[in-house]
């Protein structure tokens, strides 16, 4: 028997409890520049391919209280850390472009599906200070039991009514820009700073049978956050870089019968790259 259909479409405000939780996810995915990209020098471009990995912060059981308005706590503690693959082309000029892509496999219980890229410029500068700016955006999803766990819906009494495992989704969609400032006061290492705003459009879709109701609710918000990046990069072998970096974004929630406050998500992100150089013609 199949069971009842419920859905409902809702834009929330940007500091809802549920908003807080996309703009968490949002907010770890932020494709942020690892550095500042050396403006071009020899008469040769070359592209860099590497894997960047992000430890994903543990979520206490008051963080994944969000659902129905800070009521209902989420399946949300998921995977420890994501890897994604980047690549990036510089060219002459100071121009350069970067990818990156996480292809659908399941991994720790989500699938991941997700596409960033980002355009920037390093400008040519007589003191020892390099700048960037960069222009980036990101699409893509992540799949999994977020709303009915395998474990609560095997229980013969849960709060909500879980009566399977759930199959939702949350769409990752943003667009931004970011500055960064880079020194070199050592020999091969590189401290920097980055600053980067961007503007969020997430979207969840619900897949969840409660009560024997299936539920489709699709959930969005919209709104800009802010992220500070510090860390340092490195040569570590004749052609290999490596990046070590702190993440910082304040994200701001208001729940019901508190006062409106900032409980902002931190992370350490680590990239190891290759260059090939790429002789002009």
């Amino acid at each position: 028997m199949n069971p009842c259909a419920r859905a409902e479409r809702a834009r929330l405000d940007f500091d809802r409890p549920e908003s807080w939780a996309m703009k968490y996810f949002h907010a770890l995915l932020l494709y942020t520049p690892m550095g500042v990209v050396e403006e071009g020098h020899g008469g040769k471009d070359d592209v860099r391919t590497g894997i960047e990995a992000s430890l994903l912060p543990f979520m206490s059981e008051r963080r994944r209280t969000v659902g129905f308005d800070g009521q209902k706590e989420e399946n949300l503690n998921k995977a420890p850390l994501l890897l994604r693959p980047r690549v990036r082309l510089r060219i002459p000029g100071g121009f350069h472009a970067s990818l990156s892509y996480v292809p659908p496999l399941r991994v720790f219980d989500v699938t991941p599906h997700l596409g960033a890229a980002a355009v920037g410029y390093t400008p040519a500068l007589d003191f020892p200070v390099r700048l960037g700016a960069r222009l980036f955006g990101h699409v893509g999803s992540i799949k999994g039991a977020f709303t009915c766990s395998e474990q609560s819906a095997a229980e013969s009494r849960n709060p909500y009514g879980c009566d399977r495992k759930s199959h939702d989704r949350l769409g990752v969609t943003y667009a931004g820009a970011d500055i960064s400032a880079a020194m070199t006061p050592w020999p091969e290492v590189s401290p920097y700073l980055s600053v980067a705003t961007a503007y969020l459009m997430p979207r969840f879709e619900v897949d969840a049978v409660l009560d024997g109701f299936r539920d489709t609710t699709v959930l969005s918000t919209r709104g800009f956050i802010v992220g500070l990046s510090l860390g340092a990069s490195s040569t570590v072998a004749r052609r290999f870089n490596a990046a070590l970096e702190g993440f910082y974004a304040p994200l701001w929630i208001s729940r019901p019968g508190e006062s409106r406050r900032n409980d902002g998500v931190r992370s350490i992100r680590v990239v190891l790259a290759y260059r090939f150089v790429l002789p002009r013609g």
